[in-house]
């Protein structure tokens, strides 16, 4: 599970990405009272934002290749972006591609990815 802690220019960082970070460290609160099959972890990255996004430099593309480095066995990543925007212009919040599918259009909401390192025991 991952979210990151930098920020973009003109951003006051609590859209992009303390909304993220917080539901992140709620999630790992909640994590410490179970005993999942897999196991998760919760990763805050830096260096998400321009002008290390896709450079060797971003903080979960380091993440990644000292994984592949370590030998683990990821099956999922789920990252916690952008999940506090909120506007309340008509059109401004979409479903992401194929959840209109199966959800119905009640309210705004916003375009959030998820993203989830598990890697097995």
């Amino acid at each position: 599970m991952g979210a990151h802690y930098d920020t973009v220019m003109g951003s006051p960082g609590a859209n992009d990405n303390a909304s993220g970070v917080s539901a992140l460290l709620e999630m790992s609160r909640l994590f410490a009272s179970v005993a999942p099959a897999l196991t998760v972890r919760f990763v805050a990255f830096v260096n998400e934002e321009a002008p290390f996004f896709t450079s060797h430099q971003q903080g979960s593309m380091v993440y990644a290749a000292a994984a592949r480095r370590r030998g683990d066995y990821i099956r999922l990543m789920a990252s916690l972006e952008t999940i506090g925007w909120y506007c309340n212009e008509p059109g401004s919040q979409n479903y992401p591609p194929l959840f209109s599918l199966f959800f119905a259009r009640i309210g705004r909401i916003s375009s959030a990815s998820f993203q989830i390192f598990v890697q097995g025991r």
